[in-house]
C-alpha cells in the first residue's frame, strides 16, 4: 500500500478487521533525507489510522542504532543517543508510537530495537556492514579479507528467523502487557576474529574452502555493539533461537547456490 493510500480514507476498510499491525517498512539509506522523511510520514500515517480504526496493538521495528556510540551492553533504560540520520528516524518512530499509545488507549505500541539481522534471504547485501555475508562470499570465492582493529570489534548478530519468532510470540501476549521498548537479540556478540574463524571452519568442512584473512591493527577507535536481552526473556520466557552455526551454514549454502563456479 502506498503512502498516499495510508494518508487518505481509502485505507479505512482495509483496517476494519485488523487487530494488530506489524510495521517493518523503513528507508535504510541514511544519505537520502527525502526517503527517510517519507518513511517517517508513512509511520505517522499508519499510527494515526490504527488509532482511528480501533487497532489493538502496533509492533514497530526500531534499531540498536538509537543507542549511538555509547559503550554496550545497552539496556532499554539507557538514554537514546542516535549518531546517524537512520538511528534518529527510528528513535522518532518510537516517540510517535509512545505518544499515540498514551493519547489513544486502549491502543498499545511496542518498539523493537533490533540488532544486525543475518541469515537466508532473497536479496543479500555484500558490503562491510554485512560482515557474515561478506566473510562467506570471500571464503567461497577464495578472496582474502582484511580484518581491521586486530579483529576485536564486537558485533550483535541475530538470525532473521529468530526475530520473526519473537514477533509471532508477541502476538500471543495481551498488548496491555507489552513494554513500550524491547531489545531484541540473540545474546551473541562475537568478535570479528571469532566470526572469521567460525566461517572459515564451516566453509572448509562443507566446501573445502577456508576463509583467507589478514588481521590488521587499528587506531583503537572501535565501535562495539551489544544489547542486554534480560527484559526480552522476562516478557517471552524461554526462547529457542537458531544455533549460530546453523545460521552461518545456511548463509554458506545460499551464497554457494548463487555461485556456479565448480567446487573442488
Amino acid at each position: 500500500m502506498e503512502l498516499g493510500d495510508w494518508l487518505g480514507e481509502s485505507v479505512n476498510p482495509a483496517l476494519a478487521d485488523v487487530d494488530y499491525i506489524c510495521h517493518l517498512a523503513a528507508a535504510r539509506d541514511s544519505s537520502n533525507g527525502g526517503a527517510l522523511a517519507e518513511s517517517m510520514a508513512l509511520t505517522q500515517a499508519i499510527i494515526h489510522q490504527a488509532a482511528k480504526r480501533g487497532v489493538k496493538g502496533i509492533i514497530n521495528t526500531s534499531t540498536q542504532a538509537v543507542y549511538g556510540t555509547s559503550p554496550p551492553q545497552w539496556r532499554e533504560s539507557d538514554p537514546a543517543a542516535p549518531a546517524t540520520p537512520y538511528g534518529m528516524s527510528k528513535y522518532a518512530s518510537e516517540l510517535l508510537c509512545g505518544t499515540v499509545s498514551t493519547m489513544s488507549p486502549p491502543l498499545r505500541t511496542i518498539s523493537l530495537r533490533l540488532p544486525k539481522l543475518v541469515g537466508p534471504s532473497s536479496i543479500f547485501r555484500l558490503n562491510q556492514g554485512e560482515v557474515p555475508h561478506l566473510m562467506v562470499d570471500c571464503a567461497l570465492k577464495g578472496k582474502e579479507l582484511q580484518i581491521q582493529n586486530n579483529g576485536t570489534q564486537r558485533l550483535d548478530l541475530m538470525d532473521v528467523r529468530d526475530a520473526g519468532q519473537v514477533i509471532v510470540r508477541l502476538l500471543g501476549i495481551n498488548p496491555q502487557q507489552w513494554p513500550s521498548i524491547l531489545n531484541i537479540g540473540s545474546g551473541w556478540q562475537p568478535s570479528t576474529l571469532e566470526l572469521a574463524a567460525l566461517v572459515s571452519e564451516i566453509s572448509q568442512q562443507v566446501y573445502g574452502r577456508p576463509l583467507k584473512f589478514k588481521v590488521l591493527p587499528g587506531n583503537g577507535n572501535i565501535r562495539h555493539f551489544g544489547m542486554c536481552t534480560d527484559l526480552l526473556h522476562e516478557v517471552l520466557g524461554e526462547l529457542n533461537f537458531t544455533p549460530r552455526k546453523t545460521t552461518l551454514v545456511d548463509i554458506c549454502a545460499w551464497i554457494a547456490a548463487q555461485d556456479k563456479t565448480p567446487r573442488q
